[in-house]
């Protein structure tokens, strides 16, 4: 039984009968006492953790006599329970975040959404939420109607955005070519561009448009350094710092998809749940092999501001972030924090798993940090902006699908952020799929979870349709 269904269904999974294809896998396990009439773990933790969940049978050797009556017990082995496991949730945090992201995405009419709430410090994962989601009591229950039912659900209920869900990070990503260029010397705080809202790309006879996204409102940004462009998301200074403009080289694409891997793009980050999608790191190799095309100048400008073929998880974006947060450490995201035994004795205590140090000059991080504060205090994202505590964070409104009548494409709503700034212990990532602007549909809805975290009174809710 699980008592909290739908709240945690894409975390703990749930069990169902042994899979007829996979019997002979469980009854060859070292030491195995399976049956193939046994249930398993199907799903999430369940699955993930069967080892450690599963125990062993107990054993009785007995006389008999002619009639199958017992007469004796000659040998007995008492069954032993399996272990248990102690999560890094926080149930109401859990409860809270699920309840937020559901009033903003229906508000945005949003098509899905997921939002995680993770410890910069550690890698403990708080909140972890997918929307749509489904009952796993369903399953432990034993009604196998509803499993096709749910995978002909055009929503797609059983799907884990959170991990498996790979989008375009838009925004959110340009953190990464920020501390690439200021790491590698390409820039420093004193280089600027110019953002005229529109810049143009000479291709022979032709020149290709390429545009802020400032345009729309008949604007422009100016003169910014990358602490400005971070903090107003300035997509021509992205362009040009990475791409190369006139006489300047810019950052080149082998040197991003080199940061955009250190900071763990293009690989699962090790969360202890199966399905986890690796995102995509494009390269010059990659368009050639799928596309038979050249890579161009205009491909480097899409992937320096997330768009183009660049691909990531929710999960992926919001582990970069912490990263930039807590100093240059990534951390493996865990749910699981000690595994107990029948007694209640801890036999595996949380420990923080480091993948990666990341060789990053102090100062870059500063840079990087000072315009994710800026963002929120007078950039893209005054809706996340806390009197009480100093919220550092970056908006993302990816394009996605085809352009309407006017050329527009609908975008996905993202926003990542940290908390407090000066001294970071929590880290929040929302996405909405389909849900506009990440500025006024995601920040507003992590501002909430962060509120609730640190015991700040609550904010209206957004109307919804």
């Amino acid at each position: 039984q699980y008592l909290d269904g739908p709240l945690f269904s894409h975390i703990l999974g749930y069990q169902w009968r042994m899979p007829e294809e996979q019997v002979d896998a469980y009854l060859s396990l070292p030491g195995s006492d399976y049956t193939a009439n046994d249930m398993v773990g199907y799903s999430g933790l369940e699955r993930t953790m069967e080892a450690e969940l599963h125990g062993h049978r107990g054993r009785r050797h007995v006389e008999v006599d002619a009639y199958g009556r017992e007469m004796a017990v000659l040998a007995y082995e008492p069954p032993q329970a399996g272990h248990s496991l102690v999560l890094n949730l926080d149930r109401e945090l859990q409860a809270r975040t699920e309840e937020y992201l559901r009033e903003g995405m229906l508000a945005a009419k949003g098509q899905s959404a997921s939002a995680i709430v993770m410890s910069p410090r550690t890698g403990e994962v708080l909140a972890f939420v997918s929307l749509p989601t489904y009952d796993n009591n369903l399953f432990a229950q034993g009604k196998t109607e509803s499993y096709q039912s749910l995978l002909d659900d055009p929503s797609q209920p059983m799907f884990c955005r959170a991990i498996s869900g790979q989008y375009p990070p838009g925004s959110t990503f340009k953190i990464i070519p920020a501390v690439a260029a200021l790491q590698d010397k390409v820039i420093n705080l004193s280089t600027t561009f110019d953002c005229e809202g529109t810049m143009y790309l000479d291709v022979g006879d032709v020149k290709w448009p390429f545009y802020c996204w400032i345009r729309k409102n008949h604007w422009r940004h100016g003169e910014l350094n990358i602490v400005q462009a971070l903090a107003q998301s300035c997509d021509i200074f992205f362009y040009k710092m990475v791409g190369g403009y006139e006489d300047f080289p810019g950052l080149g694409l082998d040197s991003l998809t080199h940061y955009e891997r250190l900071f763990g793009l293009g690989e699962p980050t090790g969360i202890e749940l199966e399905g986890e999608a690796k995102g995509l790191v494009p390269t010059t190799k990659y368009k050639r092999l799928n596309y038979q095309e050249s890579w161009t100048t205009g491909d480097t400008y899409n992937a320096a501001i997330g768009q183009g073929f660049v691909l990531a998880t929710p999960l992926q974006m919001l582990n970069a972030l912490c990263a930039v947060a807590n100093g240059g450490t990534l951390y493996r995201p865990q749910l699981v924090r000690d595994i107990i035994d029948a007694d209640g004795n801890i036999v595996r205590p949380f420990q923080p798993q480091v993948i990666r140090r990341l060789d990053l000059s102090p100062s870059v991080l500063q840079t990087v940090q000072q315009g994710l504060r800026l963002a929120v205090t007078e950039g893209t994202a005054p809706l996340a902006n806390l009197p009480e505590v100093a919220v550092a964070g970056k908006t993302g409104s990816a394009e996605f699908g085809e352009p309407d009548a006017k050329g527009e494409r609908p975008t996905h709503a993202w926003f990542a952020a940290y908390a407090p700034f000066e001294n970071p212990e929590v880290a929040v990532i929302v996405f909405v799929e389909g849900g506009g602007e990440g500025s006024s549909t995601a920040a507003p809805i992590a501002a909430r979870i962060l509120r609730y975290y640190f015991g700040l009174p609550a904010s209206e809710a957004p109307a919804t349709p």
